[in-house]
């Protein structure tokens, strides 16, 4: 499929890039705290999270009255995380259950009926959902043990806050309701589609997604509370 042509002009689309390689800059900072990891290369990381940019720059339009930054936040951080799981600090299926939860996530968000605000519920909106994707993160990455094959092998500090942060997610999740407690389990800790997991309780496809989305704002405020975040 032929990709669309850039809604902005080239000299446009250069100066967000160069107005927001900072940006860039600022968003791998914080993956690198997330992963207790200072060895990570920095410039690497960067580099990364330019392409990201880039693609942002490219798919830009600035008639929809959304912050170039708020639009870019994900497709940046996304960049970034691709590249971590080729330079082996993300495993495979870690990486794969954090790009489909904040898809299915997203796109329930992107559906739901809501009403015109001022610029105030607009950024904490737009807050709240950086929180939640936050907290699918954290719960694609800590459930799990880190996969070997593709993983190069943390530190005992890492180790230890991996370890932590594992428990936090698995007693958050244990206090949720039934329905969303299954869902994070089956989908997130089981590997099942959110479509499977929604048939094993009894759900429709679109009460699948209404149950997944419930469950990441009630995971996310109790993961807040006991200090685990990575946003």
């Amino acid at each position: 499929m032929t990709e669309p042509p850039p809604l902005l002009q080239d000299v446009e689309r250069e100066k967000l890039v160069q107005d927001h390689i900072g940006y860039v800059r600022a968003l791998a900072i914080k993956v690198q705290r997330e992963f207790s990891a200072p060895g990570l290369d920095m410039d690497e990381m960067v580099a990364y999270g330019s392409k990201g940019l880039v693609e942002a720059s490219q798919r830009f339009d600035p008639q929809r009255g959304v912050a170039f930054t708020t639009f870019a936040h994900y497709r940046i951080r996304g960049a970034i995380l691709d590249g971590l799981r080729e330079l082996g600090w993300m495993g495979r299926s870690q990486h794969a259950r954090f790009v489909a939860g904040t898809n299915e996530y997203l796109e329930n968000q992107l559906h739901r009926d809501s009403s015109p605000g001022g610029l105030k519920d607009t950024v904490n909106e737009i807050y709240n959902t950086m929180t939640d994707v936050a907290a699918i993160f954290v719960t694609a990455m800590g459930p799990a043990d880190r996969d070997t094959a593709d993983t190069a092998t943390p530190d005992g500090a890492t180790l230890l806050e991996t370890r932590e942060a594992c428990d936090a997610v698995r007693s958050a999740v244990a206090q949720l309701p039934d329905k969303e407690r299954r869902m994070v389990e089956m989908f997130y800790f089981e590997g099942r589609s959110l479509q499977d997991a929604g048939r094993s309780l009894g759900l429709s496809k679109s009460w699948s997604s209404r149950i997944h989305a419930r469950a990441i704002q009630l995971l996310s405020r109790r993961l807040k509370a006991r200090g685990v975040t990575a946003a």
